[in-house]
Formats: structure tokens, sequence, C-alpha cells
């Protein structure tokens, strides 16, 4: 989240992130320029010699080396750490080196960091009623490096990350300023002095921003880091092209502006730090303007929150390592409160600083510490670097931010994202231009979400699948099942269903089913036209609905969409059948209008508890009952079965593992056979068996009864193992889905006994 700092650092170090937009790390590049900076020289830090017997400073080029070396490999990983080549002492110079090179990436942090911060100064304070006295202006720019100063600190002190830089940050500039804007101008029109509009803007961006970190810990501590990436990255991106035209403004606003060029302009700053927080003065606020500024402090907390998870994702993609988003969000919250208790502004990770440092191998966070003291002594010194430096400067580097924001968003940006998105950029950063900066944001959201339903409605949410019950049957059934299986049809449904999803499933449906030529034109198409010798294919009976994919369910498409197909489907002696969890069956139920009957009691709700719809499809089809029948359905929702066993199995549910919960793996009808695995691989029992349906009577058979049949009746022995082969034979058949051949398969206990069998009692 730094475009200001990224491009600045590239020129230091050939490994630093190559600039691109200041919250989309995703978009940035790497040209592997070589650092003009580091240079291998051997010559010591100190100069001169060193004492006898005294640690001899590290050379610059061991300071240098490993960002040297990982610019000529093209390594983007972290810098080694720094050993020791000579057996005695080691450690201590290891520390010395450690410490050294904190100091130096410390100080090359502070001079890239603090004209960027006093640049920052014109943004925020971009009216020119705070350029109206130049005393006023010197302590605004002062306020801005202190802010800068206590973000730092914040970071080096609570950070996870000892390497971390934070500063007074782009993302929350252009809210500042507008809400600075937003005060100057409504106290000019009420001719306000210029005290009070000094006093009343600054006391509304400190507030601003003390609430703004206190909203971000709150959103830390209550674990919604992931809530605020919501806000679409193609609006983000036309914010950021906005900021880079407004710095770009500045910067030839401040280029053309007044030089300071004496030293009596000089002297004309203020003399003493003290003075830097003198027009904070209550008695003068204006309070009512403050509610005013609601609007805009909400659209910065989104955008700050957000600009910060990406800052965070950043530095952990060039980690390697997973780092905890709400433990840096409460970081940033608590530096941004601290800040507007110091009467500061917002600020936050700056991610390409942070990673270049990362890079260098430096893991003391005496480096931050340095830009710490840099910043406070430029705050602390009697007089602005503004009255040494000339403005072109400043203005150089709003510039150099405005070409990289806008070069970024607005032209590189076409090959990084989807048309659509990069549309969206552009239609975002002209809203802003046209209608402003909170509603061109909101305008940006809205083309987004509009673009989100179009794209997830014109997305496949129904798909054709193979899915069979799970109930072991005899080969009886089986052979009655193999010649239904065809007009069954199973439609897999995933994702969240809403309104926009109903015309294309009830499309996807209506042209799945086969009916009878003549029955076609109900379903709004043409009768099929096939040649002579071709087979038709068989009318379909089920249409099962799987909605173990289904994340969610709106009233809309449960009831012009699902109730709907029933009532279509209906009249053509078709069944629709659904199997999906409870939460959504009610949901779905709950979400009808009121004093709405007909979906209560439609065949689409209409579910066993203890039945799956395929199951229910195949006990139709045996019991040889039309679908949708009075008396069917009334079978179905007692779940009443003769003859059946359930198979459960103990497996490892909830967060690690750490909860238990029983699974049922199968279920076995009339003739089904079961623990044949176990039993001849002599294994432990892996799962309970429960009996269910009423009038169950198992036939079980035991190694020892089955070592007696072998010595004493071979040939029993024998055919019954061969039973149980092709028994084995046919679940693999079956579970494979090839049905082709199976009418052709004689039952293997026509001429056996059935073991471990169930069957019904006769009544």
């Amino acid at each position: 989240m730094s475009a200001h700092l990224s491009g600045i650092v590239e020129l230091l170090s050939a490994d630093a992130p190559a600039p691109f937009g200041s919250t989309s790390p995703v978009l940035g590049t790497t040209d592997g320029r070589r650092s003009p900076v580091l240079s291998e020289r051997s010559s010591d830090l100190g100069g001169g010699s060193s004492k006898p017997g005294s640690p001899r400073p590290p050379p610059l080029k061991a300071l240098a080396q490993p960002l040297l070396e990982r610019a000529e490999e093209g390594h983007i990983g972290p810098a080694p750490a720094t050993t020791s080549a000579d057996g005695g002492g080691g450690e201590e110079e290891s520390r010395s080196v450690a410490v050294t090179k904190a100091l130096i990436y410390g100080c090359i942090n502070a001079v890239v960091c603090a004209p960027v911060m006093i640049s920052f100064a014109s943004i925020i304070f971009r009216h020119p009623t705070f350029h109206r006295d130049a005393a006023t202006y010197a302590r605004l720019v002062k306020l801005v490096l202190f802010s800068s100063a206590v973000h730092q600190t914040v970071f080096v002190t609570t950070s996870s990350l000892v390497f971390a830089v934070g500063q007074v940050q782009d993302a929350g500039l252009i809210f500042l300023s507008s809400m600075a804007n937003q005060v100057v101008e409504a106290l000019e029109k009420r001719q306000a002095p210029y005290d009070e509009v000094i006093a009343t803007a600054l006391v509304a961006l400190a507030s601003s921003t003390t609430l703004l970190g206190l909203a971000l810990v709150l959103t830390g501590k209550l674990r919604l880091a992931g809530l605020v990436q919501y806000l679409p990255l193609p609006v983000v991106g036309g914010y950021l092209a906005y900021i880079g035209l407004y710095c770009f403004e500045a910067g030839l606003s401040l280029m053309s502006g007044t030089e300071v060029t004496s030293v009596a302009q000089m002297a004309e700053q203020p003399a003493s730090c003290l003075e830097t927080w003198s027009s904070f003065r209550p008695s003068l606020v204006h309070w009512d303007v403050l509610p005013s500024l609601l609007p805009t402090w909400l659209a910065m907390y989104t955008v700050v929150a957000f600009s910060s998870s990406l800052d965070v994702a950043a530095i952990q993609m060039d980690m390697g390592k997973q780092l905890d988003f709400n433990h840096e969000l409460i970081t940033v919250g608590l530096s941004n409160a601290a800040s507007g208790l110091c009467g500061g502004f917002t600020g936050s990770y700056i991610f390409s600083t942070t990673i270049f440092t990362y890079r260098t191998g430096t893991r003391l966070r005496l480096c931050g510490a340095v830009v710490i003291a840099a910043e406070l002594l430029l705050f602390a010194s009697p007089v602005t670097v503004g009255a040494y430096v000339p403005k072109l400067f400043f203005g150089a580097v709003l510039t150099f931010i405005a070409a990289d924001l806008l070069v970024d968003w607005l032209w590189a940006a076409r090959h990084k994202v989807h048309p659509t998105e990069y549309a969206i950029i552009l239609l975002t950063f002209g809203a802003i231009n046209c209608f402003g900066l909170e509603v061109g944001m909101c305008g940006g959201v809205l083309i987004a979400m509009c673009h989100f339903i179009i794209d997830y409605a014109s997305a496949p949410v129904v798909r054709r699948i193979d899915v069979r019950s799970t109930v072991l049957r005899s080969f009886a059934h089986s052979r009655a099942l193999a010649g239904e299986q065809t007009r069954l049809i199973s439609l897999r449904c995933r994702g969240y269903i809403f309104f926009g999803s109903t015309l294309r499933i009830m499309e996807d449906v209506l042209s799945a089913v086969s009916v009878p030529p003549h029955l076609e034109p109900t379903l709004g198409r043409p009768p099929s036209k096939q040649r002579p010798s071709a087979q038709p294919a068989p009318p379909t009976r089920f249409v099962l609905f799987d909605f173990a994919a289904v994340t969610g369910l709106d009233a809309t498409a449960a009831r012009a969409c699902f109730l709907n197909l029933t009532r279509t489907l209906a009249p053509l002696g078709i069944e629709a059948l659904e199997y999906c969890e409870e939460k959504l069956l009610e949901e779905a139920t709950r979400k009808q209008p009121i004093g709405t009957r007909e979906f209560d009691s439609s065949p689409f709700v209409a579910r066993a508890a203890t039945q799956s719809a395929p199951d229910l499809a195949h006990l139709a089809a045996l019991a040889g009952e039309p679908g949708g029948g009075e008396e069917n359905s009334q079978r179905r929702q007692r779940g009443q079965l003769a003859g059946e066993v359930e198979l459960w199995e103990e497996r490892a549910s909830g967060k690690r593992g750490a909860d238990r919960e029983q699974v049922r793996i199968a279920r076995y009808a009339h003739g089904g056979i079961f623990g044949e695995l176990d039993f001849f691989l002599h294994n432990r029992r892996s799962f309970r068996a429960e009996a269910g349906g009423g009038g169950t009577s198992l036939l079980t058979l035991t190694r020892g009864r089955l070592r007696d049949m072998q010595s004493e009746a071979p040939h029993l022995a024998a055919a019954l193992e061969h039973a149980l082969l092709r028994y084995l034979c046919f679940q693999v058949n079956a579970k494979l889905g090839l049905v082709d051949g199976v009418s052709d398969v004689t039952d293997p206990f026509a001429r056996a006994s059935q073991p471990l069998s169930t069957r019904a009692n006769p009544p």
C-alpha cells in the first residue's frame, strides 16, 4: 500500500518492488535494475584505523553483499544471516554487523520517507486557506512529520514484524483532504475567523483519525479482517488513480507557488516545535460541522482497512510465511489511535519499504527506531526542511507518485485484470472526478455489484451427474433398477442460488429431461426430429436435484424456479426430488411469503428424513408406482423399508479434528451383504451396524463355521465363496456406474444360502 515509496525504494535495491498501485501488490512487476547506491567498496565505515584489540567495524561490502549477491542471482527472498569468518569473537562481530546494518538501512528508509511525508502535507492541506499564513503551514508540515514518527513508534513496539515500516499513508490522504476542504468551505460561508477555521479543521482530522484507529482495533479484536476485504479491487484501483491525479495537481501547484528565496523568509518559520499544537484550541472549534463528515469517514474506514489488508498480504507473499491479519490490523488501529490523539493523521504499513528492509536481512527493531529518530529531529528543528529545499523537489516527488499511480492503474492494469474489471476502474475514476469522492466510490461499488450479479447469473449452476443410491440391494432388485437408471436424471446445483439464476436453471433442467415427441411443445420446444433408425430416448421419470454444494437459496429461486419446475414436470409424469441438508430445506421453506401453503405441500419439499432422493426414486421404481402419487409420497415420508441395516463410521470433525461424529456410509436392503471385506482380510470391524425398518432378520457366518464348511462340504464352501466374489464384482460394477449387462447377471445365491444377509420376516 505505498506507491509513494515503492518506486523510490526501487532505486536503492535491485530486489525492491517495482512501482505499482498503492493497494495492489498483485499488479507489481520487477525489472531487476542494479542498485546504484550500494557499491562494492571495501573501505571501513568508521574511517581511519582501529585501536588494537577493539572490534573491527564491518566493511561496507559485508553490509551490502546480501543485496548485491541476490541482485545478481535474481533471488527475491530474504538475505541470509551474516556469520563470522573466523573462529573467535564470531557472535560479537555478527551482532555488530547486524546493528550497523540496521543503522544504515534505517537511515536509508528515513531519507526515503521524510521527503514524501513533507509532500503529503501539501495534499492534506491543499486548500488555499492553509497556505495563507506561512507560519501556520510550516506547523502543519511539522505535524505530519510528528504523526509519522508516532506511527513508526507503534509499529516498532507492537507489530509482529521487527522490520516493519509504518508512516502516514496515501490511502487516507484524499479523505482527509476532503474533510479539510468541507470544513473550510462550511466555515467560510459563515465568515468565521481564520483561527477558528484552522482549529476546526485540525480537530476534525485528528478526531477522525482517532475514531478510525479505534474502529480498526475493534475490527481486529472481533477477527473481522476478512469482511473489510469485500470492497471490490477495481473500485480501489479507480480511487488510487484519482489519488495519482490529485498528487499531480498538488505537485504542479506546489512547483508553481512562491519560492522561499531569502533568509528573512526562513526566519518567518516557527522557531519552536511546541508551537505545532498552538492551533488546537477547543474553544474555537465549530463542533456542529463535524457530524457532516461521517459519510467521508465511513468511506475512509473501508478503504484504509481494505488497503491495510492488502499491504499485509503483499508482505506475507514476499516472506512466504502466514501472518495474522487481525493482529496486524490491530497494530494499524493502535497507530492511528495514537496518531489521532497526538493531533496527527491516518497511516498504515508502507509495504514497499517493509519488504525492502526484510530483503536486506535486517532483523532488528533498531532500523525502525532510526526512522523515528530522524523524523523527530526534523520535527524538533527550529526551521522546516522546506525552508532550505526548493519546492520544486517536493513537487517532483508528488509528480513521480502521480505518474506511478496513473500509469499503473489507468494503463498497465489493462493487462493484469479482466476487461470488465478494467472498465470498472475507469468508470470509478471518472465517477469520482465528476461527482465527488463519496458519490463516485459508491457508484463504483454499485457498478461492481451489478457486474457480479450479471457474471454470477450467467455462470452454469446446474450440471448433470451420475448419482446412485447408497442402498446395496439384491440381484433381483438390481436387475429391476438397471432398466430404470436411464429414466433418472441427476442434476447437481452449486453456489448460492438467487433470483438471477432462475431463468438459467429452468432452461438447463427442461433441456435435460426427455419426453415423448408429442409432449415436447409442452416444454416450449419444437418436436425433435430423429432418424428412423435411431432409438428414442426413454421418457424421464425422476429428476433429482443435488443441493449438497448449495450454500444458500433465496425465496425467488425457491418459488419461481423449483416450485414452478415441479408443477411443469408433474403433468408429464416426471417427479422432482431433492436431497440436501435439513437447514437448507428449512431455509427454503421459511423464505416463502406468509400465507403460502402450496410450497409446503409440494413434492419438492416432501422428503423422508431417513431417505435420500436416489433411494426414494429406486423405491418407487421397485414398487411400480407412478411418480408423485399420494400413497407413494406418504410411504416415503414414513420411511418404511423392511429388512434393512445401516452402517455407521466415526469420523473426525470440527476444527483440527477435535470432535467426532457418526457418518452413515451405506444402507443394505433386503438381500444385502455386509462385513465381507473385514471378514476375509481378518481386520477388526471398522463400522457400527444398526438394524432398522422393523422385522429385520440377520444371518451371520463366522470364520469357524466357514472352516467347518470347507472341510465337511467343500463344494458348498466353494459355491459360497464364488457367490461372494460375484457379489463383490457386482458392487464394483455398480460403484463405477457400469449398468450394461446387469440384467443378464443371475442371482449368485439361487443355489446357496445367504450368509451375512438381511431379509424381511414374513407377516
